[in-house]
């Protein structure tokens, strides 16, 4: 099992984002590459043959507030034991979700089961799982308040 390095940087979103602009974001890297550009690279197969690219545009980092720390936790948002790690741009509950459930035992935090209920057939078994040590995930996500 290889564990990965999750690091958490607290980012003004760009003052271009209209609907955002003035929040602060989650980016969220995992071996110093950002969460969005790995799940963007995974995804751009399936979108090409959607010929739905601009989708990829949809999703942004997640807003810093308690539910972005909770999810992070472990917290159980729906009832199959996922929650959603990142949402679409509009920040709206389910539009455009990349849904994770979290496994946290004492020494590691396991992300696995990724998924997105827009796109049941996509092969997202294939994308994960990560897995972290617990006591740097638990320093990094302490960043978020």
């Amino acid at each position: 099992m290889k564990i990965s390095e999750l690091s958490i940087e607290i980012v003004d979103v760009p003052a271009e984002d209209e609907v955002f602009k003035g929040f602060r974001g989650v980016l969220i890297r995992i071996d110093d590459f950002d969460l969005l550009d790995l799940i963007l690279s995974f995804e751009k197969p399936m979108l090409l043959k959607e010929n739905r690219l601009e989708i990829r545009q949809m999703r942004t980092w997640p807003i810093c507030r308690e539910r972005t720390k909770r999810i992070l936790r472990g917290y159980r948002y729906y009832l199959d034991g996922t929650a959603p790690l990142l949402d679409c741009r509009c920040q709206c509950e389910g539009c455009w979700p990349l849904d994770v459930q979290i496994i946290r035992t004492s020494t590691i935090v396991k992300w696995k089961n990724f998924s997105n209920g827009h796109r049941p057939n996509w092969p997202y078994a294939e994308f994960g799982p990560f897995h972290f040590d617990r006591k740097s995930y638990d320093n990094e996500i302490k960043k978020i308040s």
